[in-house]
């Protein structure tokens, strides 16, 4: 057991991490990025890595150098693949980049078989990356119970504390169910160091990525949010409080209201309910709408 006085940490003086991107993940973090089906994760991630490659900047998010990039796509054979990254990259820009295709080697696609683990464990460390990205966590794991503790305790948490020693940031990219959380047990998202949720505004054209867990960062919520052109070119966007858009009663319900008693998690879903079906119709939340889960501030 390593014990130490925490005035002598409070004294020390630590180098700069070595980050992933700027002031957000470093080397070694472990990050859940989850998604509603449809929202466009995969193309995200493929954006990052290629970014990441390339040691160039992806929106607002600063990447300092090129990095090896190692991408676990367990869902989509050689030929989708061949078509999305003709439309993101170029040749030069993937030199950074090696893919595995799950299709394709499907008899150690299950992280939930240890041999199956161990040697994905083996061929990652063998590749020697910066980041590796699994797409995804449900593709890559035949789970007899995604709501059992106990399962990804057992399977999933050997995989995350490896690579977190190794000094290998790993993305994870999960499913969200129904009710907009990370889909089966909330032990996934405990062994992480920092979970996003990837948010699209259809209307806008902005994706968002909003952070539901960190073990700290220095940026800006402000510099999560950027847009994807025709062109498949990533730039930061300014989300702008809109009278009557989604934004503006979110900014007012965090500045004038706080919650009741009860489940955190059942308030919040009938509150995002009552969200869907008003913007629907493009109707003003009221306050006695608000008052069913939440109590004034003032």
């Amino acid at each position: 057991m390593k014990i130490g006085n925490l005035k002598t940490l409070h004294m020390t003086k630590f180098q700069d991490p070595d980050w992933i991107f700027k002031d957000f993940i470093k080397k070694g973090d472990q990050v859940l990025l989850s998604g509603r089906t449809g929202e466009g994760k995969s193309l995200v991630m493929m954006l990052m890595a290629v970014a990441m490659a390339r040691g160039q900047a992806f929106g607002s998010l600063i990447v300092p150098k090129k990095l090896k990039v190692f991408y676990l796509d367990a869902e989509n054979d050689m030929y989708s693949v061949n078509r999305r990254i003709r439309r993101i990259a170029s040749d030069d820009d993937l030199e950074n980049i090696k893919y595995w295709y799950g299709s394709e080697d499907p008899e150690i696609i299950d992280i939930n078989n240890s041999e199956c683990r161990d040697y994905l464990i083996s061929e990652i460390k063998a590749q020697e990356p910066d980041v590796v990205v699994i797409d995804n966590v449900f593709s890559m794991s035949l789970c007899e119970d995604y709501n059992s503790t106990q399962e990804y305790q057992t399977n999933f948490k050997p995989l995350i504390l490896d690579l977190k020693r190794s000094k290998i940031a790993c993305f994870y990219i999960h499913h969200l169910n129904k009710k907009d959380e990370e889909y089966g047990s909330i032990a996934m998202k405990l062994f992480m160091d920092m979970a996003l949720k990837l948010t699209k505004d259809r209307e806008e054209g902005i994706y968002t990525l909003e952070v539901s867990k960190s073990r700290g960062f220095q940026i800006s919520d402000d510099d999560l949010s950027f847009r994807i052109s025709d062109e498949n070119e990533v730039s930061h966007a300014v989300v702008e409080v809109r009278e009557g858009s989604k934004q503006h009663y979110l900014t007012y319900i965090e500045n004038n209201w706080s919650k009741k008693e009860g489940s955190y998690r059942d308030k919040i879903s009938k509150l995002r309910q009552a969200f869907e079906t008003l913007f629907k119709c493009k109707a003003p939340l009221q306050d006695d709408t608000i008052r069913t889960y939440y109590v004034p501030k003032f």
